[in-house]
């Protein structure tokens, strides 16, 4: 029973290795040259360093890790007492609210089902109201749209 407890064991310790590792991106050739350059750099600096600034070093990294986690433990959650009471009344507000009978749950689901949105009259409305603002404006030829996309792309991927 132990051996089978640790042979599960190994394997979910290694399939989740294999996970982290799949999800970690490789890093490009370029940037690869550029870290081991600034840790040669990092390096060279330290081996010229005395030892108080070594010490001074060291004391200023561990003030700061500090201050970052003081930062954290403040911030962390800032009202949760008072959040837990919001959803608590949301709930008690909706708790008496009437249920949907059979057949208007029925119909709602069916309406979801077919069109993949719960509020497709909604949604349709919208694109209709967005139609008819738009019919006046000039429709843009096959290159000019492939331009604009291309365009949004760029400007979506912040190059």
């Amino acid at each position: 029973m132990n051996k089978l407890f640790i042979a599960i064991l190994a394997g979910a310790f290694a399939l989740g290795s294999i996970a982290a590792i799949a999800q970690t991106p490789a890093m490009s050739p370029e940037d690869t040259a550029k870290a081991k350059a600034d840790k040669e750099a990092a390096d060279a600096a330290k081996a010229k360093m005395t030892p108080e600034e070594r010490k001074a070093a060291k004391k200023a990294r561990h003030a700061k890790k500090q201050k970052e986690l003081s930062q954290a433990e403040k911030v962390g959650n800032p009202n949760a007492p008072a959040k837990g009471e919001a959803i608590s009344k949301s709930a008690e507000a909706t708790k008496n609210q009437p249920k949907l009978d059979e057949q208007a749950r029925e119909k709602a689901l069916t309406q979801t089902e077919k069109t993949g949105n719960p509020n497709a009259a909604a949604k349709s409305e919208a694109i209709e109201k967005s139609a008819e603002a738009t019919k006046d404006q000039p429709k843009l030829d096959e290159k000019s749209t492939q331009e604009a996309l291309k365009a949004q792309e760029k400007k979506s991927s912040g190059q």
